[in-house]
């Protein structure tokens, strides 16, 4: 075997791994448990569990919860800003007459 492809076989193994099985702060390869849902979410979703990946160490769940509040803060805040612009009351206005003076119905 050749060095380069070796090396090509080394990379193509290393590209394979799942992002979502793989810490993405140290990464190291997370451990998998099986949820089983209760009846009611098993309804709900159509599907009897999923596989929750722990965090690896203490370090990285404290950083997983930091992104996760970044996330929402920064969802929270464009929800904001689109509420304070009312560009998206002026489309929903727009888009009531546009469909009301085709369909001829009127408030």
């Amino acid at each position: 075997m050749s060095g380069s492809s070796a090396s090509r076989e080394s990379r193509q193994t290393q590209a394979l791994r799942l992002d979502d099985r793989v810490c993405p702060h140290c990464g190291r390869e997370l451990e998998a448990e099986w949820v089983e849902f209760p009846p009611g979410l098993q309804k709900k979703y159509g599907r009897p569990g999923e596989w929750y990946y722990r965090p690896c160490t203490s370090e990285c769940e404290k950083k997983n919860d930091q992104r996760e509040w970044e996330l929402a803060r920064r969802d929270a805040r464009v929800a904001t800003l689109r509420e304070r612009s009312g560009l998206s009351k002026r489309m929903k206005a727009t888009m009531i007459r546009a469909a009301t003076s085709t369909s001829g119905w009127t408030p």
